[in-house]
């Protein structure tokens, strides 16, 4: 079981806010959004924070059933087949782990991606892009695709721009 979250009972305008889960939510004036990065709290340098950022891109951030909507299997299945689509466009990135594509598993979320930082949020859009995809919903195929497409210009050409 989490932790429940605690929001400020009289938040102002643009306050932040860090659930135990890590997501940070911002007070609009209305209500609590969220998807909003808080740097002084979330790093992104090991799967289970790849994995937490994704729930928040892709909207899967309550977990008060017991149960996201995708589990973290499937979105660290899809991380796996980031890293191995990233090998076959960019091996060179994989020299400092001696051209192996590392294997990750929901046993160790706290093991580090071992990409060099730039390449992080490019492998952000790629899991949520496949994952997006994989769902049912047609509402999702362009916004699925835009992440993909993202990840692709990003690894291929150095840049982050649709």
């Amino acid at each position: 079981m989490s932790d429940p979250m605690d929001f400020p009972v009289s938040p102002t305008v643009g306050q932040m806010y860090t659930a135990p889960s890590g997501v940070t939510y911002r007070w609009d004036g209305y209500a609590w959004t969220v998807g909003f990065y808080d740097s002084t709290s979330q790093q992104l340098t090991n799967v289970g924070n790849i994995i937490a950022q994704v729930r928040t891109l892709i909207q899967d951030t309550d977990n008060s059933s017991g149960q996201y909507r995708y589990s973290t299997d499937s979105l660290v299945t899809a991380l796996n087949q980031c890293m191995m689509e990233l090998y076959r466009i960019r091996p060179d990135l994989f020299l400092e782990v001696g051209y192996v594509v590392p294997i990750f598993n929901v046993g160790r979320l706290d093991v580090d991606l071992g990409i060099e930082a730039q390449y992080v949020p490019p492998v952000i859009y790629y899991v949520v892009g496949l994952v997006q995809v994989r769902d049912d919903e047609q509402n999702q195929d362009g916004r699925a695709l835009s992440f993909l497409k993202v990840f692709q210009n990003a690894v291929v050409n150095g840049g982050l721009a649709a």
